[in-house]
């Protein structure tokens, strides 16, 4: 835009809050000259939101339908609104409620899945800026349920069993038992028959005769799922032909066999079929379904494909199971463990379980990485030739015994040696860098540790005690013993010190200065005196070692003379040793 005011206001819907906007300012001359974008003044800014709080929402509804609740709410009013939150929870417990949607619509689905499922909800508004309204309602929730279909709903169009198979009975809640209440007996518990568009509740009983059946009829209610029929079972040794008559179930021998819905296939006209009359001579041809077949032998399956059909050698879990799916193919098991198991993965061969791999004890061969894998131990029995071949291993694999010269080089890459073979004679090449190398693990033993270069020998029990170090620095060092953190004797570039071992006070230091000279050092003696610095002009600083104008002079015993020695003579000390000093420094000592 153009202006002559030096204040404008820039407003847009392109405008987004978040965003930054880089503003250029350019002159226009009178002649409409625009001045150069490179030395117009520019800046940039960053548009902020609304800062005050959105409105809060109202008129939340949530309506219960088949397995979901409708949720509604009116037109969120502010120029700045995003989207509005919906927040839910099983209990009426704000605090609690978890966020399960963001919509800018006034509606929105709860799609929960399952019939009498209560929810509770509450909403929040979001302005483009993030910030978050109350919460409406601030306290209990609007809430709804589920529900499901019921015959109401649909009327007359519910399907029920009465409007099934109206010739037929249909047995429903029905329990039947073996053997019981003894052996050779059945039992039924209290059930529901449905016949001819009407509801039936049978009675519980039981009976040790051979037929168990129905004759159409009751003895009150009015036939309603509200109201059914009251009947029984009749039961009998030998079965006899009646109108309206249906077989249930047959005893053999304490074991149930239920007929009731093949009863329509057993008349055939007006005649019933009696046990035994039909003979297979007399059906040309035999189509078996579900039916249970008690001769069937393998021997009798001469042709045709057993498909998608499990087969087991034994009914427990001892076995061999052939399964047809694409988890397992064969299955061997013996007692509580796998002993051989194929199993096959689409094309390939898939994986082979011998023994029992997942206990720790088996082979298993694993297709998709390609390898061969063994728990336990790995034994290859010898013949009279030994190992006949290995293709892929080389001359080396086939020997039945191995000489120095078949082994070029040996690699040792990680891992543990555990041999009584390797000794340090063994060792004959190399060198053994970057360890650390000791003759025992603690106590008495010496030690080369590669990590700060030295060389360090211990005695005694536990860590021990350190007696000598050499230790490589810069120019190197040697310690012999240690006393209550006091080396006994200590050499380094080209110095000595010696030290007591039993008060850890130094006994006499020889300093490496001035080409060699000696600065320092300490002399014991009866006296315990010292000498220090000794040339012109000196004092020591304890037990009266003194030089003085070029003269050397000492009291407590260590040279021998109470007067000032010149500073080139020759005098004898309290043993009789000829000492000879020269330009006021002791360079001499001659034993007697």
């Amino acid at each position: 835009m153009r202006t002559r005011n030096n204040t404008v206001i820039i407003t847009g819907a392109d405008l987004s809050p978040g965003h930054e906007y880089e503003v250029v300012v350019q002159a226009v001359s009178s002649q409409g000259l625009l001045q150069s974008p490179d030395d117009s003044p520019r800046n940039s800014i960053v548009i902020k939101g609304k800062e005050t709080t959105p409105s809060q929402p109202s008129s939340l509804t949530a309506t219960g339908g088949i397995a979901k609740i409708y949720l509604s709410w009116d037109v969120q009013t502010d120029k700045d609104f995003d989207v509005m939150e919906v927040w839910a929870l099983a209990t009426d417990n704000l605090a609690l409620a978890v966020k399960i949607a963001e919509t800018k619509t006034t509606t929105f689905t709860d799609n929960i899945g399952s019939t009498g499922q209560t929810r509770y909800y509450w909403l929040r508004a979001r302005n483009t800026s993030g910030k978050t309204s109350l919460f409406y309602p601030e306290t209990n929730g609007v809430n709804a349920t589920t529900t499901g279909v019921e015959a109401t709903d649909i009327e007359d169009f519910a399907i029920d069993a009465t409007k099934l198979f109206t010739n037929t009975i249909i047995l429903t809640a029905d329990v039947w038992s073996n053997n019981t209440p003894v052996a050779g007996q059945i039992t039924w518990n209290t059930h529901y028959l449905v016949y001819g568009g009407a509801y039936y509740r049978v009675t519980g009983s039981s009976t040790a005769l051979r037929y168990v059946y129905w004759d159409v009829g009751h003895t009150a209610g009015s036939g309603t799922v509200a109201d059914p029929y009251i009947t029984t079972y009749g039961t009998t040794a030998t079965y006899t032909a009646a109108t309206d008559r249906f077989v249930i179930v047959v005893n053999e021998s304490g074991v149930i066999q239920k007929v009731w819905n093949a009863s329509a296939n057993m008349v055939i006209g007006s005649a019933f079929i009696m046990d035994a009359a039909i003979v297979h001579a007399k059906i040309g041809l035999l189509a078996v379904t579900d039916e249970n077949v008690s001769n069937l032998s393998a021997t009798k399956i001469t042709t045709g494909t057993l498909s998608a059909i499990p087969y087991q050698t034994a009914a427990g879990i001892i076995g061999a199971f052939l399964l047809p799916d694409t988890e397992t193919g064969i299955l061997v098991r013996h007692a509580s463990y796998k002993v051989f198991e194929c199993k096959i993965a689409g094309t390939d061969i898939g994986d082979v379980y011998i023994g029992n791999y997942d206990g720790g004890v088996g082979a298993l061969w694993d297709q998709s990485a390609g390898t061969f894998r063994i728990k336990g131990i790995l034994e290859i029995a010898a013949t009279s030739s030994g190992i006949s071949n290995l293709s892929d291993a080389g001359d080396l694999a086939t020997k039945d015994t191995i000489a120095a010269t078949d082994c070029d080089t040996t690699i040792i890459d990680g891992g543990k040696i555990i041999t009584g073979l390797l000794t340090a004679d063994n060792i004959q090449t190399g060198t053994l860098t970057g360890r650390v190398v000791q003759t025992a693990a603690s106590g008495q033993r010496a030690i080369i540790d590669s990590a700060d270069n030295t060389f360090k020998f211990y005695i005694g029990a536990g860590a021990g005690t350190k007696v000598v170090e050499i230790n490589a620095g810069t120019y190197g060092y040697i310690i012999v013993g240690d006393q209550t953190g006091k080396e006994l004797a200590y050499i380094k570039d080209g110095s000595i010190q010696l030290w007591s071992d039993t008060d850890s006070k130094q006994v006499i230091t020889f300093m490496k200065d001035n080409g060699g000279w000696i600065t320092a050092g300490w002399i014991n003696s009866d006296g315990d005196a010292s000498l220090t610095d000794v040339g012109v002009n000196s004092l020591s600083s304890t037990n009266n070692v003194v030089s003085t104008a070029g003269y050397v002079r000492a009291f407590g015993g260590f040279i021998d003379g109470t007067t000032g020695v010149g500073i080139d003579t020759t005098f004898l000390d309290a043993d009789g040793n000829t000492i000879t000093v020269s330009g006021g420094i002791i360079t001499a000592k001659t034993a007697p």
